[in-house]
């Protein structure tokens, strides 16, 4: 699996947020307080770096990506489903490894991508949506799979992988369950009154796809001003070692765990999470059979930030 992929699948799958609850305990979903037509916009910035050890030489990588995220929604009933529809307005990527780096800014629309931007470049003006029940529960994906063959058609394919592979390994990684957490993680739901400031509760998320994780975490109520609650949360997270991923002849298995803390901020009325603060630290090892050299175990380390913020003017 490329490190760029890894960079993006499992730290973001790691961050999905587990509902919120209503008193101490074990958390428990309430309604998606949403109106139709409301839109949103969100910038969603990673901050990572990943260290891996590859034949007794030590490797770094430094990714930092931006991505201006517009949510519609397109509807909302009570009692019935809501249907919230997510758009890439941009896309800033810095990226460097031992093999080299660049940048790519979708603002700069007179510069030459970059190989290694062009199926994130694709994202931009395009996107999906995210049906989902009153309760944030029963969600699915539409159309993520013309989203994904616009990433696909943008892709130099590395040697020996057939463009069969890439979709296999996209679907597994960034399909359905994968994204509908994704959503879980900009807008997720708060029951009708939040509680008196210390309140704490408890949540288990599993994360499936290419790199399945289990978190669980604990939320403190840390206040509650202007309509606005802060919580802090702190999660202890492991991967399924059992899992693996193939692409083409390669297989790659990780067995990582971590931590996550940060701070969250949801706007009380809705649900919908203004701005947000999450560091994560994960280890552990790749295993990965199939290539060239027979099977390989790389030591591995992964320190993200991840942040989101609202958007604002047009």
């Amino acid at each position: 699996m490329p490190t760029l992929a890894l960079m993006l699948a499992l730290p973001a799958a790691a961050e999905a947020q587990c509902p919120l609850g209503a008193t101490s305990g074990t958390a428990v979903p309430s309604v998606l307080r949403l109106k139709s037509g409301e839109s949103r916009r969100t910038l969603l910035t990673t901050d990572q770096t990943t260290s891996q050890t590859v034949m007794g030489q030590e490797q770094t990588a430094h990714q930092v990506m931006s991505m201006g995220v517009r949510y519609d929604v397109e509807n909302a009933t009570g009692d019935g489903q809501t249907r919230i529809h997510i758009s890439y307005e941009s896309i800033r990527l810095q990226v460097s490894t031992p093999m080299g780096g660049f940048t790519y800014d979708s603002s700069d629309t007179t510069a030459t991508v970059p190989a290694g931007a062009k199926m994130f470049a694709a994202l931009v003006g395009h996107g999906y949506t995210v049906v989902m029940a009153a309760d944030g529960s029963d969600r699915h994906v539409e159309g993520w799979d013309s989203l994904m063959d616009s990433m696909l058609g943008a892709m130099s394919l590395p040697p020996g992988v057939t463009y069969e592979d890439m979709r296999t390994t996209l679907e597994n990684t960034f399909g359905d369950d994968f994204m509908s957490n994704i959503m879980r993680a900009a807008v997720t739901t708060v029951p009708p009154k939040l509680g008196a400031v210390g309140d704490s509760w408890t949540c288990t998320n599993a994360v499936h796809g290419a790199f399945p994780l289990t978190q669980k975490a604990t939320w403190t109520l840390r206040s509650r001003k202007d309509g606005v609650g802060t919580m802090d949360v702190t999660s202890e997270v492991a991967s399924d070692s059992t899992s693996s991923n193939s692409v083409g002849a390669m297989s790659v298995r990780y067995a990582v765990n971590g931590r996550n803390t940060g701070t969250v901020e949801v706007e009380e009325a809705t649900g919908w999470i203004i701005r947000s603060r999450i560091e994560s630290e994960l280890s552990g090892k790749a295993t990965m059979e199939g290539t060239p050299m027979g099977a390989m175990q790389v030591p591995m380390n992964l320190k993200t930030l991840t942040t989101t913020e609202p958007i604002t003017g047009s």
